[in-house]
């Protein structure tokens, strides 16, 4: 909405509200054949905070493996068993760069935290979903391999103190 009012056109960013977003979720719901969400009205903000971790679920691990109803959708199951897999690594990265290097990555975990919000709230269609998804699953995978990155590191200080340990210890019978 700032960046329309700023180049002259506010009347874009003020025509938007939340009944008619409600009804274009209503209406892909409806006409997809893997709607989610569309009874749930979002008009009403603390309706759509409610709604909001139920909407996250569904961005950032839609399809489920139950819930396949075409071909189109068995396809993403063996990416999605993958993106699942990987999701601790990105929480651990993603905690780690708001821990320890949050000035240089604000704009990244406000760009990737933001549009999971809104296309959160906003699609109501696995499909679309998930191609929503996918851009910005790029970004997702930054915080994948710092997290992997992260987790790698702490597996070979453990290994190190561990044979450390073992070095310092006189073995038995000796």
């Amino acid at each position: 909405g700032s960046v329309f009012a700023y180049f002259g056109a506010g009347q874009v960013a003020t025509q938007y509200d939340l009944k008619t977003i409600q009804q274009g979720r209503v209406w892909s719901a409806k006409v997809s054949g893997s709607g989610y969400g569309g009874d749930v009205d979002i008009t009403d903000k603390s309706a759509a905070l409610a709604y909001l971790p139920i909407g996250i679920i569904y961005v950032l691990f839609a399809p489920f493996p139950w819930e396949v109803k075409n071909l189109g959708q068995a396809l993403a199951v063996p990416e999605m068993f993958f993106w699942w897999a990987t999701f601790p690594f990105l929480v651990k990265g993603y905690w780690f760069m708001i821990r320890k290097r949050l000035p240089e990555s604000l704009p990244l975990c406000i760009f990737t935290l933001g549009l999971t919000v809104v296309y959160a709230l906003f699609q109501t269609n696995v499909g679309t979903v998930h191609r929503q998804r996918t851009q910005v699953l790029i970004f997702f995978m930054i915080f994948v391999c710092i997290g992997f990155d992260r987790w790698r590191e702490a597996r070979r200080l453990q290994a190190a103190r561990l044979q450390f340990d073992y070095g310092q210890q006189p073995l038995a019978g000796t």
